[in-house]
């Protein structure tokens, strides 16, 4: 039997409990510069969203862990978001704020193959 949408946001409201972070989500949007060109500017299009950081990998995947092995060379991030409240893009940076301003940028979303409680992302660290 599917869940009804109120056990679906029970769940979800649960989980947000364990969130100890907050984060910005900022997306390139392309600036001109002084010379006729486009240089990346990144905007915040999403702010103090709660989220779970982990270092490292938190799921176990087997298509997750072939493409972790494209990026063995960086220090990875599992980031948990609260499901539905942002649109995260693969290339968004994500700014924690409540860890000095960590910056990371997004490598992989992970698309839930049932119920989505929550949404998480693969981000590496930005030096």
């Amino acid at each position: 039997m599917p869940l009804l949408p109120t056990e679906l946001e029970s769940l979800r409201s649960d989980l947000e409990v364990w969130y100890e972070d907050l984060c910005d989500i900022l997306r390139d949007t392309k600036a001109d510069d002084d010379y006729g060109g486009r240089v990346d500017a990144f905007t915040a299009v999403y702010t103090d969203i709660p989220c779970y950081i982990v270092p490292g990998m938190s799921v176990g995947h087997r298509t997750v862990e072939d493409l972790v092995g494209l990026l063995r060379q960086q220090m990875l991030y599992t980031v948990s978001l609260p499901a539905g409240e942002t649109d995260v893009k693969v290339d968004d940076h994500l700014k924690i704020t409540t860890q000095n301003n960590l910056m990371l940028r997004v490598q992989v979303v992970m698309n839930p193959e049932s119920l989505n409680i929550e949404d998480q992302v693969i981000a590496n660290l930005l030096v």
